[in-house]
């Protein structure tokens, strides 16, 4: 059911945000065609609204040796206290960098920032021991590549530039960075829009050499872009994740499925991994009908491929950090 229906300014200041949330309020005035005061007006009812619920920094996190490991969690049953205690404690730990309750055969997702296999299995065993008798089943699968797309369905015209963000590919390779620069982005990760005289006073130094400091690390790419977190729920449109195993895929079959979808305006993630699944497409749905044309879509265009497939419903996002906190 449709909760708050957002007007043509409210989605398109959604999409500008969505692209940079650091844009000054009267460029997004101007884009808009409003006032600055009635971007803000705006901004706050969103907010408000908890259309728009966090705005991070996307910090490519393989720049910083790690990769992402997922996690999906089937709990036993239990007394809701005793499942929330198990979500704080996703939400709050440092290497998980993603955390969102599902629907369908997977309770919870959550994603571990970690070095190497190991770590990320002593990470996750520590999980597990700290929160015993409540996972009853979990399946892992691991990040090599994802793109994200942005959501032009928000737009009059559907046909607006798709073509994406890539943030995360390649090899984990450390950047030279001292302990302030990963002090700024644990900050910016969790809060884009903390002012510079705030950043340099948390990490002890001048505003000005705090402001030298991000703009070094948006040069050298560590941080890829600001980005406002956007709940499609609360505006009644449902977002799934499509979790896919193929057999005999072949990197032109790979990139095809990228291409299809770039093409599709409701798409927003194609993210290729190892594990339970090859491939993870998130897509914003507005009712089962589009669910089941999307699905048949992807069978008949990548049968050839597909092994098998199970999607799960993305029921609310708690926190959205591509970086280690």
């Amino acid at each position: 059911m449709r909760q708050y229906a957002l007007d043509e300014i409210e989605r398109r200041m959604i999409y500008e945000l969505e692209s940079d949330c650091k844009v000054s309020v009267n460029k997004l005035g101007g884009k808009l065609g409003i006032s600055k005061r009635m971007v803000e007006t705006r901004m706050h009812k969103l907010i408000g609204k908890k259309a728009i619920v966090n705005f991070v920094a996307i910090v490519d996190f393989s720049k910083l040796g790690y990769v992402d490991h997922e996690v999906w969690v089937q709990v036993r049953h239990m007394q809701a206290e005793k499942k929330r205690r198990f979500l704080d404690s996703l939400i709050t730990h440092p290497q998980v960098g993603w955390v969102a309750s599902c629907g369908g055969k997977f309770d919870f997702a959550f994603s571990i920032m970690a070095e190497d296999s190991v770590t990320f299995s002593e990470i996750l065993r520590k999980i597990l021991s700290d929160n015993p008798g409540v996972v009853q089943n979990y399946s892992i699968s691991i990040a090599t590549k994802i793109r994200s797309y942005p959501r032009t369905y928000l737009l009059e015209k559907h046909g607006a530039e798709r073509a994406g963000a890539l943030f995360f590919s390649g090899p984990p390779q450390k950047s030279r960075l001292d302990r302030k620069d990963l002090a700024i982005l644990s900050i910016l990760a969790r809060d884009a829009k903390t002012p510079a005289v705030e950043i340099g006073r948390k990490i002890g130094m001048s505003t000005n050499a705090a402001r030298v400091r991000v703009r070094k690390l948006e040069a050298m790419k560590v941080i890829q872009g600001y980005k406002a977190i956007f709940q499609p729920s609360v505006i009644g449109i449902q977002n799934y994740e499509i979790l896919v195993t193929t057999e005999g895929i072949t990197a032109e079959k790979e990139e095809e499925f990228n291409e299809y979808c770039r093409s599709n305006p409701h798409i927003t993630l194609f993210m290729t991994c190892i594990g339970r699944w090859d491939i993870n497409i998130s897509v914003d749905i507005e009712g089962p009908q589009q669910l089941q044309q999307t699905l048949s879509e992807i069978r008949d265009r990548f049968g050839s491929v597909i092994k098998d497939f199970e999607y799960t419903p993305i029921l609310h996002v708690y926190k959205f950090n591509l970086g280690k906190s």
